[in-house]
C-alpha cells in the first residue's frame, strides 16, 4: 500500500478511540479517526474491507459502514491496548 501520499490529519485521544472502537459497525469517519487519513484514503479502506466482505461471499449490511472488527484487524489495532491506554488516562486524570 502506499501510504505516503496522504498525510496523517489529527491524533485522536485514546479515550475517543475507545469509544469509536466500541461501537459495532464502522463509518468513513471512524476510518478516518483510527486511521489518522484524510477522507480519500480512508475511502478507499473502506471500500477494501467491503470487497474482502464480498469475495467471502457475505453480504455488508449497508453501504458506507464496515464491520469494526474487520476495520481494527486491518489497521492492526488491538482493542485491549486502547482500552488499557483510555483507562490509564481516566485513572490519572481523576
Amino acid at each position: 500500500m502506499n501510504f505516503l501520499y496522504e498525510v496523517i490529519r489529527v491524533e485522536v485521544s485514546n479515550i475517543e478511540k475507545f469509544k469509536i472502537i466500541s461501537k459495532q459497525w464502522a463509518t468513513i469517519k471512524d476510518v478516518m479517526a483510527l486511521s489518522g487519513f484524510k477522507r480519500t484514503k480512508s475511502h478507499e479502506i473502506l471500500k477494501e474491507i467491503q470487497t474482502q466482505i464480498a469475495r467471502e461471499g457475505k453480504k455488508n449490511i449497508a453501504n458506507g459502514v464496515i464491520p469494526m472488527k474487520r476495520l481494527l484487524d486491518y489497521l492492526g489495532i488491538d482493542k485491549e491496548e486502547i482500552f488499557q491506554a483510555a483507562l490509564k488516562v481516566i485513572v490519572t486524570n481523576y
